[in-house]
């Protein structure tokens, strides 16, 4: 999702500040944005190369997203800013790819907070197991 979350920054900057269309938008994030959304958002270019609008490409790809290893969760949230690109004006824009943003930075600290809990359940356990192979051991 950090890929993402780096795709829906360059999207508002590119759409707010500089006032461009979605595919040139598109071309940068395919071109400077590693990792999940990079490869995803090159797929939608390629797709609107071809004739297809912005949404019917995101449409036509979408299920593609939980090939890249996103749950159902990040599905819904990508979903949401697809569905709002191009059709609103740009501060509207600008204003839903914050406020996903603050979605997922949301998400991601959830993430690492739960990673750290099980890894200390994780590292407990481990340390049990140790203790109980050497007692048996004995």
């Amino acid at each position: 999702m950090r890929s993402f979350l780096a795709a829906f920054e360059l999207m508002r900057a590119e759409i707010v500040f500089r006032q461009s269309e979605i595919a040139p938008v598109l071309e940068t994030i395919a071109r400077d944005c590693s990792g999940a959304a990079g490869k995803f958002y090159g797929l939608v270019r390629d797709k609107m190369h071809t004739g297809m609008t912005f949404g019917t490409a995101y449409l036509s790809l979408a299920p593609s997203l939980y090939e890249l290893g996103l749950t159902e969760r990040d599905v819904d949230l990508i979903s949401e800013v697809a569905r709002a690109t191009g059709r609103f004006d740009a501060m509207t824009q600008g204003e839903l790819f914050c406020g996903a943003a603050a979605r997922i930075t949301e998400e991601i600290s959830a993430c690492a907070a739960e990673c750290a809990q099980k890894g200390r359940v994780y590292r407990a356990v481990g340390i049990t197991a140790g203790v109980m192979l050497a007692l048996v051991s004995i």
